[in-house]
């Protein structure tokens, strides 16, 4: 193996393939906005486009899983962990089903 081979790895791994297609129809003035913004930005108006696009995927993704509680609510989580009540008979008995079952598995 030479010293090149583990880094070319490295590469490929967080580069992928782009083998996926997408077109977007836009009014003169927006292709000329995104030109203008991709230019400024020193990239491609496709690298920009993307880029800026999926910047905002992950954004929303995120703040999709992300729960933000203030001050009273984050209190009130708090104290619903550390002071949980014991199980009941219903979720002992389903507890052990659960671990019956997978310990089938194994």
């Amino acid at each position: 193996m030479s010293v090149q081979e583990p880094y070319t790895r490295q590469v490929k791994a967080r580069n992928p393939a782009k083998t996926e297609r997408f077109e977007a129809r836009m009014t003169p003035e927006q292709k000329a906005r995104l030109e203008r913004a991709a230019e400024l930005a020193g990239r491609s108006i496709t690298d920009f486009v993307l880029g800026s696009a999926d910047a905002e995927a992950r954004r929303l993704l995120l703040a999709e899983q992300t729960l933000e509680l203030n001050d009273r609510d984050s209190a009130i989580f708090a104290a619903a962990i550390l002071e949980a009540p014991e199980p009941g008979e219903h979720l002992r008995e389903a507890a052990a089903r659960y671990i019956e079952s997978n310990a089938a598995r194994r």
